[in-house]
């Protein structure tokens, strides 16, 4: 219930106090080997990371405050710690003001960008489609790998070129060395065509419970004293206001 759902986050607040300093000191980077592995939060003490190039497409869900924006720059500023813009490019769709990873000391690694507030948005859709077949003609083009970030994912894809670019690279960009993260408040304005190939899918605090079953988590996963909460925060220098702390489950 909403009592002990409250309870069992106070008990993990107390915990992250102790380990989120350590986990998100600067420098900060994945540990485990892979080729293209992120810090995703933190796990009962210890960091919770993955191979997005195993994944190789991430979705995340949440509602407006559940910290998408923070999720998607602790993702990012943890790729860009560990590898070099000669082996890891960045692609940004944000569909928010165009300032998601603004002040992460990450342009280095941005190789394209695109917002809402873009009048012409084709040529980075244009870019993207020949980014795929460069990559299919010639197997040397295969590196550095690609990380395409989106937020607001149902907006973005109202573009039918968006959508096709974007379809295109869930359904063949793992063999290309290019990779999807993509961030929704809800499932609703995400074709099934696209979602089933977002293997590794992440709900933030506050999903709707049916939503996350169809996710293919269960209904308890974000409360559950069975189930670890996953919870994460800001980048101390992020935040002019303070460390924000977030759950995330992974499904």
């Amino acid at each position: 219930d909403a009592q002990e759902s409250r309870g069992l986050g106070d008990v993990y607040k107390r915990q992250l106090q102790h380990v989120l300093p350590q986990l998100f000191a600067p420098g900060f980077r994945a540990s485990i080997p892979g080729d293209l592995c992120a810090v995703l939060g933190e796990a009962q003490g210890v960091a919770l990371e993955a191979d997005l190039a195993l994944a190789p497409h991430l979705f995340v869900v949440g509602p407006t405050g559940s910290g998408k924006s923070q999720f998607l720059r602790i993702l990012a500023k943890s790729l860009t710690n560990r590898y070099l813009p000669t082996e890891l490019q960045l692609m940004l769709v944000d569909f928010k003001g165009g300032a998601l990873l603004d002040g992460l000391g990450i342009d280095p690694w941005m190789v394209a960008n695109v917002s809402d507030l873009d009048s012409d948005r084709s040529s980075f859709w244009v870019g993207l489609h020949n980014l795929l077949l460069e990559r299919e003609r010639d197997p040397t083009q295969l590196k550095p790998r690609v990380v395409i970030i989106v937020d607001e994912l149902a907006e973005v894809i109202r573009d039918q070129a968006a959508f096709l670019a974007l379809t295109s690279v869930a359904a063949r960009g793992r063999s290309l060395g290019v990779h999807l993260v993509l961030a929704n408040q809800g499932l609703s304005g995400v074709p099934r065509d696209l979602l089933l190939n977002l293997r590794l899918r992440v709900a933030l605090a506050g999903v709707d419970q049916v939503e996350l079953v169809q996710l293919g988590g269960k209904a308890s996963a974000l409360t559950s004293s069975q189930h670890p909460l996953v919870s994460a925060r800001m980048i101390a220098h992020q935040s002019p206001d303070g460390d924000f702390n977030f759950a995330v489950g992974l499904v």
